[in-house]
């Protein structure tokens, strides 16, 4: 092979390899931000589940309404 087409071959590699990093990083920063959003949901379930419970806890704890 020439040093021409050595550098071409190189260069064509080069350009690969790069947009092969490029893409990899880009779905990890997808799949992040879906774990990420994932994380708020369980949360806000969490807090409305919590929620339930001290509603739940403190209607059994008032008295019973007298007639």
């Amino acid at each position: 092979m020439t040093s021409k087409t050595l550098a071409k071959w190189f260069l064509a590699i080069s350009i690969i390899g790069s947009i092969a990093l490029i893409w990899n990083v880009h779905q990890q920063q997808i799949l992040d931000r879906q774990r990420l959003h994932d994380g708020v949901i369980r949360d806000q379930e969490r807090q409305r589940y919590k929620q339930m419970l001290r509603d739940l806890s403190s209607t059994n704890r008032s008295p019973p309404p007298s007639n």
